[in-house]
């Protein structure tokens, strides 16, 4: 999350930035049967989780990694979703679009 938080804050000191488009991936929302054309609420608190898992080692977070993912396949795809959230908080900003696309 700190490089979305960083490319945010890189746009916003663009003087003639037409807009952010934000590459996700059509499994961010993996766990959903149906996912529409919309950004879902994020699968945990963004600030809390990074809270929580800053102070920790590599090895520790491995460890606990399928308890923070959830029902989300892997790491990639929990992160997208939080990353989408992210974006989205500040589309009152910025001009920001998110791409999801798929593997063909």
């Amino acid at each position: 999350m700190k490089e979305t938080k960083a490319i945010i804050k890189l746009s916003k000191d663009m003087k003639h930035l037409k807009a952010l488009v934000y590459v996700s991936t059509a499994y961010s929302q993996c766990p959903l049967q149906e996912i529409e054309e919309r950004v879902y609420p994020p699968p945990t608190d963004v600030e809390e989780l990074i809270q929580k898992l800053a102070p920790m080692s590599l090895e520790k977070v491995s460890k606990i990694e399928t308890t923070i993912v959830g029902k989300w396949p892997n790491t990639y795809t929990f992160t997208k979703a939080l990353a989408e959230h992210v974006i989205n908080g500040c589309s009152h900003e910025l001009p920001v679009a998110i791409f999801r696309p798929s593997i063909s």
